[in-house]
């Protein structure tokens, strides 16, 4: 038996909750020592100590298998072009009034790039439509059929789909891009603007842990910025030809049939 299946035997057996979880090794590393603590009735020390021996593991098993939790160059040449635009692989948050629009030419840029893989689209405000994807260039009939949707009721129920659900069907499915679409919009339930804020960070922060753990493009639509949110920065915003692109100090001006 591995050391990895070990250590996690020993911790189920330690704590019987974890097996009713149903955690991978990089699942549950993906957890850091507060939440883990959370979860486990423990206290911080103790979850770092586990977190700290799980990680090290996972460290060793890459390197064995002569693998990177990031491989700067793969990076640099895997990249999606939506309206004209490289995107290497990362974490990305679109604000403006044609975010959603953007995101659609993201995900059609990646479904005709990577042929074999799949879109985890997650729909905060109930807002997903098939018809913006003609617009981009994809058919409808391929929109249904690779971009699985997940429409979460509240902010719970987002948390939970982000910290238990997609974990396990990116790795058991073969996704390569996550996007959260509208993501301020589900966060209204929670009246205080400060807790609003934190939560939020919390939830993008698990979408940046998605990213870098299981190598996808990551996607969070906003109404306005937040700048206290990891991931690159892109504004969208409808114009009167089209839309109108900026990320990272150039614009871009895409010109579309119809809006």
């Amino acid at each position: 038996m591995s050391e990895l299946k070990l250590l996690m035997r020993e911790l189920e057996d330690a704590y019987p909750q974890l097996k009713s979880f149903g955690f991978s090794p990089r699942h549950l590393a993906l957890f850091n020592e507060h939440e883990l603590a959370s979860l486990l009735g423990i206290n911080e020390g103790e979850a770092a100590l586990i977190l700290g021996k799980l990680r090290a593991l996972l460290r060793e098993a890459r390197e064995i298998a002569g693998r990177k939790i990031v491989d700067a160059y793969q990076i640099a040449r895997d990249v999606i072009i939506p309206w004209g635009i490289p995107l290497p692989r990362g974490l990305y948050r679109v604000v403006g009034d044609g975010a959603r629009l953007f995101l659609a030419g993201a995900v059609a840029a990646f479904l005709k790039a990577y042929n074999e893989k799949d879109v985890i689209y997650i729909d905060c405000g109930s807002r997903f439509n098939l018809g913006e994807f003609g617009l981009v260039g994809l058919s409808a009939g391929e929109a249904k059929y690779r971009v699985k949707v997940a429409s979460p009721a509240n902010y719970a129920d987002l948390e939970d789909l982000l910290v238990f659900e997609v974990p396990r069907h990116l790795e058991k499915g073969n996704y390569g891009l996550l996007a959260v679409e509208g993501l301020d919009s589900i966060l209204v339930g929670i009246p205080e603007e400060r807790a609003r804020a934190k939560f939020a960070e919390h939830l993008v922060d698990w979408v940046r842990r998605l990213s870098v753990t299981y190598d996808v493009w990551a996607f969070v639509t906003l109404s306005l910025d937040k700048p206290y949110l990891p991931g690159r920065l892109v504004r969208a915003n409808r114009s009167t030809t089209g839309l109108l692109i900026e990320i990272e100090g150039s614009r871009r001006e895409v010109r579309l049939p119809e809006l």
